[in-house]
């Protein structure tokens, strides 16, 4: 496949097991398969319909109300917006919330609007009509943007590479939606376990932890839920806490806990409205960082316009864009090695010392 894996199979023990009676996930529309949607899974065949992933807004909460008709205890595999609001939930509907007994949060660099799936579909000449599914990442990993056909034809990919270095990476700078922009949580802090891929590389720049994923247990009931799995053979886990290439983790919190916090004090500054956090500016941010703030900031306002963004992503899906692709790969693949090369470094520093 092309992820892990790990938040399926977390659910699907927890409903083999019977400790919970359905699980609040997602899929892609039967009838318009270019749409997300919400759904509660009750069996093993519904469960599989979620997998995968969907860069898309999804309304999570539009299931409260489907949930109140419900009996039984249920699981969420949600985003880190969708957990805040559960948590504010529970304050406010203690009863409603109790339902609800583990929260698997996914990691989020930022939902995609919507109308991607179209204007992509338009831009690669294909009729939404014609398509069966729509896969934000299909294939093999780390998988691509593709689309399936009614009439059997083979699976046609939307972009060159895979799906982070091909596509995700530019269109979030295209159709991120505003409340994204001005979201501090990456890792779902808030969740009983926080799931993500591996994106770990080793020494060579490479990724170490291919069809992987990275489990952060946050709460006892996250503890409780993963030992059940692992004692049932349902999930195999590795501790990396101290593998030396594992930095994933410290720059997701490092690009949404400084960006972040750099775009609320200026947008505060000119009047726009803007979440009340109780985090504020590091006092690390140096010049690049708001730099490259108002950077990413100026091409998102871009973005809101079709007619740019229409240009952008034809030119990034064409193969006019395939060199400059190329290099960005070969580029992150020398920083890392790099970074990790530091990195060994330093725990060899430290071992020595504490000999």
């Amino acid at each position: 496949g092309s992820g892990g894996g790990v938040a399926t199979a977390l659910l699907y023990h927890l409903l083999k097991t019977g400790q919970v009676d359905g699980c609040l996930v997602t899929r892609m529309n039967r009838e318009k398969p270019w749409l997300a949607e919400p759904f509660i899974a009750t069996t093993y065949e519904e469960l599989c319909l979620s997998q995968g992933s969907r860069y898309s807004v999804i309304p999570m909460n539009r299931l409260w109300s489907e949930l109140r008709s419900r009996e039984g205890k249920f699981a969420a595999a949600i985003l880190p917006c969708h957990t805040h609001g559960f948590r504010k939930l529970q304050q406010h509907e203690p009863e409603l919330a109790a339902k609800l007994s583990v929260v698997i949060g996914l990691f989020c660099g930022g939902a995609l609007e919507p109308n991607l799936t179209t204007e992509m579909l338009t831009m690669r000449g294909i009729n939404k009509d014609e398509i069966s599914d729509f896969q934000f990442r299909g294939g093999e990993w780390p998988g691509q943007m593709r689309v399936l056909f009614k009439d059997g034809r083979p699976p046609r990919p939307l972009h060159y590479s895979n799906y982070k270095e091909g596509a995700y990476i530019y269109f979030t700078s295209l159709y991120m939606p505003e409340r994204c922009q001005t979201c501090l949580d990456g890792s779902n802090e808030f969740s009983d376990i926080s799931v993500s891929d591996a994106w770990t590389r080793n020494e060579t720049g490479d990724y170490q932890f291919r069809k992987h994923s990275r489990l952060l247990i946050r709460t006892e009931a996250g503890a409780r839920v993963v030992k059940s799995a692992v004692d049932s053979g349902d999930l195999i886990v590795k501790d990396v806490t101290n593998n030396p290439n594992y930095m994933t983790h410290k720059i997701q919190t490092r690009r949404k806990g400084y960006m972040t916090p750099v775009r609320l004090e200026r947008w505060g500054k000119a009047g726009r409205p803007i979440p009340v956090y109780d985090r504020h500016v590091p006092a690390d941010v140096c010049r690049y960082d708001r730099v490259k703030e108002f950077m990413i900031s100026s091409l998102l306002r871009a973005g809101r316009n079709k007619l740019f963004r229409m240009a952008v992503m034809g030119f990034l899906t064409s193969r006019f864009a395939i060199p400059l692709i190329r290099l960005r790969i070969y580029w992150k693949r020398r920083k890392y090695r790099g970074r990790n090369s530091h990195a060994r470094s330093r725990v060899a520093d430290r071992t020595t010392t504490k000999g």
